[in-house]
């Protein structure tokens, strides 16, 4: 059995192996916040040494700044943007073998509602919620367009004999386009003052 948390703006595939499965999304038009912007006290915005500090211990590079670990039985993903600010946390926990209910879906729903805040579009009943905002932003020409700003969706599988695995995705968006857009300051800054002709 499968349950899925997931975002209007994340596709998250879920095997065809499953004998069920539930969702339920939230958008928002308009500019919004989740309560808690941290996983386990990895907080969005921390920088590399910041996030070690938490963990007491190195992260691995995997490449084009991700960073893994495992902290007992959790495994981390970690995304940096351009300037090493926290902009994506990914968690995988095995919280062992059970057979989940609805009532584990219901608890797991109002703990995370309890910390995250409810969704835009409520809190359902039973079941689990997600999280998805936009807000308005102006591109490099002047164009403005709906963008995402922070995303929070978690769903678990597993069960019938195995591990039960809870895997949590929380990304902010507004953290990458600031960090590039400083970035892109000083080399087109000079660029401008560079070219000839």
């Amino acid at each position: 059995m499968r349950l899925i948390i997931a975002s209007a703006l994340l596709a998250i595939t879920v095997s065809t192996a499953c004998m069920s499965a539930q969702m339920r999304t939230a958008n928002s038009a308009q500019a919004g916040t989740l309560l808690a912007h941290d996983i386990n006290g990895y907080s969005l915005d921390m920088t590399l040494a910041q996030v070690e500090a938490v963990a007491k211990g190195p992260l691995e590079s995997i490449g084009g700044g991700q960073y893994k670990m495992k902290v007992n039985v959790i495994d981390y993903d970690f995304g940096f943007s351009v300037l090493g600010h926290l902009f994506r946390i990914d968690s995988d926990q095995d919280l062992g073998n059970f057979i989940p209910d609805r009532s584990f879906a219901k608890t797991l729903t109002e703990r995370m509602a309890k910390k995250y805040g409810l969704s835009p579009d409520g809190q359902p009943d039973e079941g689990p919620i997600g999280w998805a905002y936009t807000e308005k932003h102006a591109g490099s020409y002047g164009t403005v367009n709906v963008l995402p700003t922070v995303e929070l969706s978690a769903y678990w599988d597993g069960g019938d004999g195995q591990p039960v695995m809870l895997h949590i995705h929380l990304i902010d968006f507004r953290i990458m386009r600031r960090d590039i857009d400083k970035a892109n300051v000083a080399p087109e800054a000079n660029a401008e003052h560079s070219a000839k002709f």
